[in-house]
């Protein structure tokens, strides 16, 4: 054992990242979610609810998920064809600006549908997606996109936003913004769909296959430049990954 007759700073601590992200997240109404067991309830083995380590919200299976998620320990394990995904509810007051990320890695088959946020009152969802080695965030109206190659390694950092009418992707060091004319179509409260993009059933070929590790949501977006909050929740989560993720 190594001892050191001085006292370290706060930074040198392990496990200070992960209370700073919490505590980044929550202060600005966010949620994190982590595929693990202290945040999962079991039933029969399947994942039955899914609590947030930090922020607020409750993710409980979509309507087609019937028992079909399951934990391990890479994360929520996603089947290829099979509804294994997620909903919290009311997760954004408003659509028109937001962000998420998630940490995932693909299977044998792609990911297909990583991240969605469905808007509540409209048919149009903006959903994040991963195939042939691509990662692409955009519309179901298609009123807007953005693609990017998925970062070689696993686990992989995707990161996508909406503001000002533009979609926002980061993937590994590279970020993306589209270029289509502002959506003012795109607002309003939306439930957070994880893995999957509604409570639909079929779809089969919108789920894919791999894992997803963890999830944070922020009601603002922390990949566009005007945003000022921005920086710091950025600045958390990439000090929480490089210490603790």
């Amino acid at each position: 054992m190594l001892t050191i007759d001085t006292n370290l700073p706060e930074g040198a601590l392990l496990g200070a990242e992960a209370a700073a992200l919490a505590a980044a997240v929550s202060a600005v109404g966010g949620s994190w979610f982590q595929a693990a067991p202290g945040w999962v309830a079991l039933d029969g083995g399947a994942i039955a609810e899914w609590r947030p380590r930090a922020g607020q919200g409750l993710a409980l299976p979509a309507a087609p998920n019937r028992g079909n998620a399951r934990l391990d320990a890479e994360g929520l394990r996603l089947t290829a064809g099979t509804n294994c995904g997620f909903c919290v509810a009311d997760a954004a007051a408003d659509a028109a600006d937001f962000s998420f990320a998630v940490i995932c890695r693909p299977g044998a088959e792609d990911l297909r549908t990583l991240l969605t946020l469905n808007l509540q009152g409209t048919r149009n969802y903006l959903f994040l997606s991963h195939q042939s080695g691509q990662v692409s965030f955009k519309s179901q109206s298609e009123s807007g996109e953005v693609s990017l190659p998925l970062p070689p390694g696993t686990p992989a950092l995707v990161i996508a936003g909406f503001s000002r009418g533009r979609f926002f992707l980061r993937a590994g060091g590279d970020l993306a913004q589209s270029a289509t004319p502002p959506d003012t179509a795109i607002t309003g409260p939306a439930d957070l769909f994880i893995g999957c993009r509604s409570h639909r059933e079929g779809l089969p070929k919108t789920l894919g296959e791999g894992h997803i590790a963890q999830v944070v949501f922020w009601p603002l977006n922390i990949l566009d430049p005007r945003e000022q909050a921005g920086a710091v929740q950025l600045a958390a989560l990439e000090d929480y990954l490089f210490w603790e993720g």
